[in-house]
């Protein structure tokens, strides 16, 4: 069976997308066509044999197999399954200041047309917002399962920051050769955006959630991976991105503030003072 050795765990909005465009051009590398096929929690039911053939494209040459999902890092079912069926796979995790995650996420259901509230009222209607910040318990059941030489963590601010430099980090840790980023790939991630038409983005997520229900996940991958589909619905905001509110943010530290304290201690990094929380 041709199964992955390289899983990405999560969280959503901290640098999967790409990281999937990056890895996809990596030589020694195969990444699925598409991101996100949920076998391990939403689509364990379709059997491990409908798994493989998503990597159905890997060959000898390919060192890593892999596939990325932001999903897994919040699902118990999820690790036991992957633990079970993949227990010497690497793993990866990549934090991000969990105030400016959950505002990247509102950002992104606004987009799609998904929810029309003000943050403040998604913060509270919206619960994935906040728990998918819960690092300390979402990196510790990992940690359990797998152990800390198996689980790499790196930090979205990091990938920002010096995305040659965080690739370097991720390629040693995969064991593969180094890859120099092209211009268009140096940039870390795509900035905010607004759907040109709402009514049309909505259409367009419903119609991929169709398609991946039917197993399409490679139809996804090349609509998704399309610079003019992309363009074609959506615009760059640049400087006229909006931001969350001070008092959004500090709700957010004051209800996670805990998690986050645990997880520096899980991970000997001090994640407060990195992201300025104290």
């Amino acid at each position: 069976m041709t199964l992955p050795n390289f899983l990405f765990l999560g969280p959503d909005k901290s640098g999967s997308t790409w990281l999937q465009d990056v890895l996809s051009t990596h030589p020694e590398i195969h990444v699925t066509p598409s991101k996100d096929t949920y076998f391990f929690d939403r689509e364990f039911g379709r059997g491990l044999a409908w798994y493989e053939r998503q990597f159905s494209g890997a060959t000898a040459e390919h060192l890593v197999v892999g596939e990325i999902c932001h999903d897994y890092l919040f699902d118990d079912a999820a690790a036991d399954r992957i633990a079970e069926i993949l227990p010497d796979a690497k793993l990866m995790i990549c934090l991000r200041d969990p105030a400016e995650r959950a505002f990247s996420s509102y950002l992104n259901f606004r987009r799609h047309g998904l929810f029309n509230g003000t943050f403040e009222e998604a913060l509270d209607a919206v619960p994935e917002l906040v728990d998918h910040g819960r690092y300390g318990v979402h990196v510790q059941r990992y940690l359990d399962r797998f152990g800390r030489d198996q689980v790499f963590v790196g930090y979205f601010d990091d990938l920002k920051t010096d995305p040659q430099r965080f690739l370097d980090t991720v390629t040693q840790f995969l064991g593969v050769s180094r890859l120099a980023l092209t211009d268009e790939l140096a940039k870390p991630a795509r900035g905010a955006a607004a759907a040109r038409s709402p009514l049309v983005a909505k259409v367009v997520k419903r119609l991929a959630i169709v398609a991946r229900r039917a197993g399409l996940v490679g139809v996804i991958g090349r609509i998704k991976g399309s610079r003019l589909v992309r363009r074609a619905l959506y615009r760059e905001l640049g400087e006229a991105a909006p931001s969350p509110s001070d008092a959004a943010v500090a709700s957010i530290r004051t209800r996670l503030h805990d998690e986050v304290a645990r997880a520096s201690q899980l991970l000997n990094e001090d994640l407060l003072t990195r992201w300025r929380w104290s």
